[in-house]
């Protein structure tokens, strides 16, 4: 390993760990600040959402213990090409 190598690799470590240390510290910007977070309200919903909200004519399929302490929702589209093959 020539000398000009160990010294671009030991720049390249040194630059990581300290990007590392920065995001440690100062944390990833937010797109939501947390005073807005909080204050946020549930709007009401129109008819036509709550008309989408109610259960459809398929019944839910399910397998195991229905009252199991973890439960997996599957949403698939038999009209979606990828799904019907999957």
């Amino acid at each position: 390993m020539t000398r000009t190598g160990f010294v671009g690799g030991m720049f390249a470590v040194v630059a990581l760990a300290v990007g590392s240390a920065w995001v440690g510290v100062a944390g990833l910007p937010s797109a939501v600040s947390p005073a807005a977070a909080q204050d946020a309200e549930p709007r009401e919903l129109s008819a036509f959402e709550q008309q989408l909200l109610e259960p459809g004519p398929l019944a839910e399929m399910s397998l195991g213990d229905p009252d199991a302490p973890i439960t997996i929702i599957e949403y698939a589209s038999l009209t979606c090409g990828h799904c019907a093959s999957f």
